[in-house]
């Protein structure tokens, strides 16, 4: 297991909650789901498993809310002592991680995208310095929840006897000054030395949301994150690496994104309207639920409660083109009228895009694992498989001659064989980046 996979989240639930009396903020209740399963589901989007929820008040209550969402439960008798008691209480229980995020049930309105920037920054960092780094986020000049922190800070945390609990602890890792400016919840300046910490700034209200009444819940600010932005390069890998895949599948990925890279460089060398990112993100990211039941929908469906719909949508369709997408079946406004329920969704996508998830189609068909294979020897396994299912074999036949399809559509715009291609590298600086993540693997 990789250490990204391993870093815990801890979940400080054991407040008393006086401000909701009688309702409890952590717990679900008729108007929503509580905030224990949004910290919980935010954590989980970001690509987090290994949770730890620390309760207090109304503990078994919160212990089964907890159990429910999959969660470690750990129980702090002293919580009426402060935040920091069930933060002690939470890291005694974790075990050996190599990194870990502190989200206090009353901020989890954190954006998962801004948990995935922090996962990021740390995943770059060279082993021997991952240990003791600290990462903290901030929005527009203030540090907010969660910190992301070097399993090799666990012990100095717990032994901590100073004021101002974490916030004093995480700012004695600091600068004098620097550690001035943190305790008073901001974001120290630049040239200010903040020793083992980085801040990282954010466009996410989120950071500082701090619900600690039902009026802070009802007045909080939607997160600023675009609805429709994409990963960088950098978070797709973390998001891959996150998913559990094999090496193999892992590889099979990045094969697919360098190939899908390569048929949409060679439409745009042809002056056609192109988005190479596209093709080389849904590459990468088209297996992200592969563990998963229908992992196409999965994938798309995380993707999008991430806030990368394009790359959703390429995700979506990998496995079976939605008839809007079919180049053989005509005009596209009557592709969309033909029932499927995508079909206007993705008729109304720009033409660049719609290439896209061609491309990635088509690759992730030429490949076995990170083998170049032809559709017919593609095919030709599935066939063997599924011998004995007519059911199955009558979609599989469906599916070869979508491909044939898709196939024949890029030879006749690219005046060549798309599966010769893919052999040839486009010479464009992400391939190096493909072989870089290849080798590491």
């Amino acid at each position: 297991m990789s250490n990204l996979a391993r870093i815990q989240a801890l979940i400080p639930a054991a407040g008393l909650s006086s401000r909701f009396w009688p309702r409890h903020k952590a717990l679900p209740e008729p108007a929503g789901p509580g905030l224990l399963r949004l910290a919980a589901r935010n954590l989980r989007l970001a690509g987090l498993e290994r949770l730890l929820v620390v309760t207090g008040y109304r503990g078994e209550e919160v212990k089964a809310e907890a159990l429910a969402l999959g969660a470690v439960a750990v129980h702090n008798p002293d919580y009426s002592l402060g935040m920091f008691s069930s933060v002690k209480a939470g890291l005694s229980a974790l075990t050996d991680p190599p990194a870990f995020l502190i989200l206090p049930v009353d901020a989890a309105l954190v954006h998962p995208r801004s948990i995935l920037a922090l996962l990021c920054s740390w995943a770059a960092l060279p082993p021997e310095e991952a240990g003791k780094r600290i990462f903290i986020p901030a929005w527009q000049g203030r540090a907010g929840h969660p910190p992301l922190i070097g399993g090799g800070r666990l012990e100095e945390i717990l032994r901590w006897e100073g004021e101002d609990g974490l916030r004093g602890v995480l700012a004695s890792f600091m600068g004098k000054e620097a550690g001035r400016f943190f305790r008073r919840g901001e974001r120290p300046p630049e040239y200010l030395d903040s020793g083992a910490a980085s801040f990282l700034d954010l466009p996410d209200p989120g950071l500082l949301c701090d619900m600690d009444s039902p009026e802070d819940l009802a007045a909080a600010a939607p997160s600023a994150w675009a609805a429709d932005s994409r990963p960088s390069l950098e978070e797709a890998w973390v998001m891959l690496n996150l998913a559990g895949l094999s090496p193999e599948k892992k590889r099979h990925c990045l094969a697919v994104s360098a190939g899908a890279l390569r048929l949409i460089l060679a439409r745009a060398a042809s002056g056609c309207p192109a988005d190479p990112e596209l093709a080389l993100l849904g590459g990468l990211l088209h297996d992200l639920a592969r563990r998963e039941k229908n992992h196409a929908l999965a994938g798309r469906s995380g993707a999008e409660a991430m806030g990368f719909r394009l790359p959703a949508l390429v995700i979506g369709a990998h496995t079976e083109l939605p008839p809007s997408l079919l180049p053989e079946t005509g005009d596209m406004a009557a592709k969309a009228a033909s029932g499927h329920p995508a079909g206007r969704e993705y008729a109304a996508l720009e033409p660049e895009t719609r290439e896209a998830i061609l491309a990635v189609y088509l690759a992730d068909k030429y490949y076995r694992q990170d083998r170049r294979v032809s559709l017919e020897e593609r095919f030709a396994a599935a066939r063997a498989f599924l011998e004995g299912d007519p059911v199955a074999l009558a979609g599989m036949e469906r599916r070869k001659r979508d491909a044939l399809a898709v196939e024949s559509w890029f030879r006749d715009k690219l005046g060549a064989e798309p599966a010769e291609l893919l052999a040839r590298p486009s010479g464009h600086a992400w391939e190096d980046v493909l072989r870089g993540l290849a080798a590491g693997i």
